[in-house]
């Protein structure tokens, strides 16, 4: 029961299934469309490996470099804003990695990881979330994420 809280609480937290774009913004070119997929895998201490998951959603981002800020934040829900935080963020060239911490989203719990995202090209991210779920000290969830995005058209960015 707790791992399919706990599961089903990331996947809603950190992985969206619906679009942060509004359909009815103003259409303007301030921001960019990136449409991302991304390989969900997780795994206990007592289950090695669940069902892989393939999710599929879109941020809207200002142009430039990736920026783990703005990613975490549009895909959080509002609950989840304020409790989680972005620490040991480092860029070189292309690349971004950062490290997170969400206190106080699960009762009893917390979430933790680290990230690491590159720029391809001008118009293409790739990147890898590596969390854990832990919720008192009996229960531990690792969940491993594979992320692909593009940018797809333009958006109307608003923070």
């Amino acid at each position: 029961m707790h791992l399919k809280k706990a599961l089903l609480f990331y996947l809603s937290t950190f992985v969206p299934l619906i679009g942060t774009a509004a359909p009815d913004s103003p259409t303007s070119n301030n921001g960019n469309l990136i449409d991302w997929t991304v390989s969900v895998k997780q795994k206990t201490s007592t289950v090695s490996m669940f069902k892989p998951q393939v999710l599929h959603f879109q941020t809207c981002q200002l142009p430039g470099p990736f920026e783990p800020d703005t990613f975490i934040h549009q895909v959080l829900t509002s609950a989840a804003k304020d409790q989680c935080k972005i620490t040991d963020r480092s860029k070189s060239k292309k690349t971004v990695t950062f490290k997170f911490a969400c206190e106080g989203v699960i009762p009893k719990g917390a979430i933790t990881g680290d990230g690491k995202f590159k720029s391809v090209n001008d118009k293409e991210y790739s990147g890898t979330i590596q969390a854990e779920v832990k919720i008192n000290t009996f229960f531990s969830l690792q969940i491993d994420s594979d992320h692909a995005g593009r940018i797809v058209d333009t958006c109307y960015y608003a923070p």
